[in-house]
């Protein structure tokens, strides 16, 4: 069983320390360690979330958005305790992104266009993957609306 806690500087670490190693790339890529990064989207987060499941943390995410913005940046980052129970965690993270959706109007997110997992991850939530301007070079757009 998943379940969905509040995340917490612990959840964070145990992240870092077991994050998959294409989402360890996509930092690196931008030049930035994960435990940077992390720290960072952690904060900027009204509601950080932590996956857990029988003692492991399995993800760590959120959305950061300005208060009066009605598109917000989703941000999630895995270990490689997801690939046990891929589908589980997808049902567990669609109800995140519902409830994330109830009051938005879009919720964005990108990926490294050679990052499969993450990129197909993002497909099965819903996300239309396309090439854009406002994301980094080498980096895909991820686009969920209503």
């Amino acid at each position: 069983m998943i379940e969905i806690v509040p995340a917490k500087l612990t959840h964070l670490r145990a992240v870092i320390a077991d994050l998959r190693e294409e989402e360890r790339f996509e930092c690196e890529h931008l030049g930035l360690k994960p435990r940077h990064i992390l720290h960072q989207l952690w904060l900027k987060t009204d509601e950080p979330r932590a996956a857990v499941s029988n003692g492991h943390v399995l993800a760590v995410g959120g959305a950061a958005s300005a208060p009066l913005i009605s598109e917000a940046h989703v941000w999630l980052f895995t270990t490689r305790f997801v690939e046990a129970i891929p589908l589980s965690f997808v049902k567990a993270i669609r109800g995140e992104i519902e409830r994330l959706m109830a009051d938005r109007v879009a919720l964005v997110s990108s990926a490294h266009e050679t990052c499969r997992r993450p990129l197909r991850l993002f497909k099965m939530l819903g996300f239309e993957i396309s090439a854009s301007p406002h994301v980094r070079e080498g980096f895909l757009e991820l686009r969920l609306e209503r």
